[in-house]
C-alpha cells in the first residue's frame, strides 16, 4: 500500500508577455503550489481524490481560494472554514517562452526568491484575479 498527498497548482498570468530581461525569456505566468495534509492510501495508480465537507465530495483543489492583487503585488489565501485540513507552499514554477508571441510554453520550476523576484520587480504587469486557476495536480508520496 502506498501512501500519498496531493498537491496543486495555483496559476497567476499576465496579459501579454513579460520581458523578464535578468534571464532574456518572456514570462507568462507564475504558479504556486499547494500539498495539502490529508493522506490517502492506495494499492493501484495515484489519483486525484476528494473529502467530503458537510456530505458533500469535493477536490482539495477547491478548498483554499488563492487571489492576488497586482497593485499590492500579494496573494491572499482563503481556506474552507469547515474544511480541518491544513496546507502549505511547497514549489514555485514560472511559465515562460523564448520570444515574443513564440506558441510554445514552458513550465520551469524556480526557487521561492526567484518567484519573490519576479513579484517584486513584475508583479504589477500580472492580472489581478479573484481566484487562481488549477491546471494540475501532483501527489507526494509520503514515507512510513
Amino acid at each position: 500500500m502506498m501512501k500519498y498527498q496531493l498537491e496543486y497548482d495555483k496559476c497567476l498570468f499576465s496579459g501579454e508577455e513579460i520581458d523578464y530581461q535578468e534571464k532574456k525569456e518572456y514570462l507568462v505566468g507564475i504558479s504556486l503550489w499547494v500539498r495539502f495534509s490529508d493522506i490517502f492510501i492506495t494499492s493501484e495508480i495515484l489519483q486525484e481524490q476528494g473529502v467530503s465537507i458537510n456530505g458533500e465530495m469535493l477536490y482539495l483543489g477547491s478548498l483554499v481560494t488563492v487571489s492576488y492583487n497586482s497593485k499590492t503585488k500579494e496573494f491572499t489565501f482563503l481556506k474552507n472554514p469547515d474544511y480541518k485540513g491544513t496546507y502549505e507552499i511547497v514549489g514555485y514554477h514560472k511559465t515562460v517562452t523564448p520570444e515574443k508571441g513564440f506558441a510554445v510554453l514552458d513550465d520551469v520550476a524556480i526557487t521561492k526568491e526567484e518567484f519573490e523576484f519576479i513579484l517584486s520587480k513584475y508583479g504589477e504587469l500580472f492580472d489581478d484575479d479573484s481566484s487562481l486557476q488549477n491546471l494540475a495536480y501532483g501527489t507526494h508520496t509520503v514515507e512510513e
